[in-house]
């Protein structure tokens, strides 16, 4: 009851505290160590705008300079605004002004700056399109470029108006560095008593985080026979994806290549071929998990090794994929299960460097954010879900407490638990499910896949 007491405070006091995002970009002329001027991004939760702001001085008086996101990041510092390469423009669509939807433009087309009579502008900019670290719109980590001429929106019946507004060379470019993990931003001042309750509410719950939580739900190619589900959660950026779940259904005792790849399929019966190729933001070969950054694709996941029953408990720990952070984002991509075992890149075939030359997809899902934000305090439910033998007499409760936590922290949000379902005594894996809730008032979701029980049976 103290706990819960000083957590509505705090969030009361705070007025719903939201994890805010920044990111800054010092604009340098191209292959130039001079400053023009910084810009910073933020965004206070994935469904608002990103507000850019700054001063940028030394451009040409009175004009107007196109003004876009590029895909490849520079160097922070006499950067080569050329390497940027072309806009960040993750759904292959036209250029289009600022003003367009997310389908009628690039992500990354931010329409003009213009300047006053000495050459500088005072950049105050909202964009909805753009995000800071939620999704694949993330600009971070990516370059904002600065062009010589104005951006024609794409309607200026040249060549490259519909490719780069017809904008001309780049002459100012930055670095798009995100500031920090969290900045938690209260929507009143900071006084001496708040400081306070902040502290004791963080200190009682053990520096609770911002974590994030996503989940798959793993069908056959073409089909609507689920064969599990998997939980991916992080704590914060800094912190390793933990992936948990069963997988039932695929050949005994056998290696099957694991891998994210880069677009969304549908979420049941999917075409896993429509999910692309290995999702591979970097440009680099196929290598193992245990590769660094530079010798792996981000979505190499190495292989997953089925039981006797042809079942797989997955838990599996990966420091290189995020859930929201940044471009290596795998939510709202594909988790895919092979037919083969990945060589990881050192098998010697043709497709070794590039799939790990592991066959047909067989199994995938779409990786879905659970929610915006799980406030995850270091207290967790413990609870038992048993499957009985017998149907139920519709008068009995199914549940048993194993380990009743009366005092389990406060659920914020939404909150996401899993399952993991054993034989009565043994070690032996039969399936998992994944229980979700978005508030105190909505009803709880339980998802997920039990096999090896007796056919044709309630129980």
């Amino acid at each position: 009851m103290f706990t819960f007491t000083i957590a509505i405070l705090f969030f009361t006091i705070f007025n719903h505290a939201q994890c805010a995002i920044t990111a800054s970009a010092v604009l340098y002329g191209d292959h130039s160590s001079t400053s023009y001027g910084t810009l910073t991004f933020t965004q206070n939760d994935e469904n608002s705008a990103v507000h850019i702001t700054g001063t940028l001085t030394g451009l040409n008086a009175t004009s107007s300079h196109g003004f876009h996101v590029h895909v490849n990041p520079v160097s922070n510092g006499s950067p080569n605004c050329t390497a940027a390469g072309p806009h960040f423009n993750p759904y292959n669509t036209l250029h289009g002004p600022r003003t367009a939807s997310v389908m009628n433009r690039h992500v990354g087309d931010l329409g003009n700056l213009t300047t006053d009579a000495n050459g500088m502008v005072k950049v105050d900019i909202n964009d909805s399109i753009i995000q800071l670290g939620y999704n694949n719109r993330s600009i971070v980590d990516r370059t904002i470029v600065v062009h010589l001429l104005r951006d024609d929106g794409g309607m200026g019946g040249f060549s490259d108006s519909t490719t780069t507004g017809n904008a001309g060379a780049r002459i100012l470019c930055g670095l798009i560095i995100k500031s920090s993990a969290f900045d938690i931003k209260p929507t009143i001042l900071y006084t001496m008593f708040t400081f306070t309750i902040a502290i004791l509410f963080f200190t009682i719950f053990n520096h609770a985080q911002c974590a994030i939580t996503a989940s798959a739900v793993l069908y056959g190619d073409h089909s609507s026979t689920s064969h599990g589900a998997l939980i991916f959660t992080q704590n914060d950026e800094n912190s390793a994806v933990h992936i948990t779940g069963t997988l039932s259904g695929l050949n005994a005792t056998s290696s099957h290549g694991f891998h994210v790849h880069l677009n969304p399929v549908t979420n049941g019966s999917p075409n896993c071929t429509a999910a692309g190729p290995h999702f591979n933001p970097y440009n680099t070969l196929h290598g193992p998990p245990t590769a660094n950054i530079t010798s792996r694709h981000v979505g190499d996941l190495g292989n997953l090794t089925t039981d006797a029953s042809g079942t797989v408990n997955v838990n599996i720990q990966d420091s290189i994929i995020q859930l929201s952070y940044n471009n290596r984002s795998i939510v709202d991509r594909t988790i895919v299960v092979h037919l083969f075992r990945d060589d990881g890149g050192m098998g010697g075939h043709a497709d070794s460097n590039t799939t790990g030359n592991a066959g047909a997809r067989i199994l995938c899902g779409l990786i879905i954010k659970s929610s915006a934000f799980d406030i995850k305090p270091t207290i967790t439910f413990n609870r038992t879900i048993v499957v009985h033998l017998l149907h139920g007499d519709g008068g009995q409760d199914e549940f048993i407490d194993s380990n009743t936590t009366e005092n389990a922290g406060v659920r914020i949000l939404s909150l996401i638990a899993t399952a993991n379902l054993h034989v009565d005594s043994a070690a032996i894996g039969i399936g998992t499910l994944l229980f979700h809730q978005r508030d105190a008032n909505s009803p709880v979701r339980i998802v997920g896949l039990i096999d090896g029980l007796k056919s044709n049976t309630v129980h």
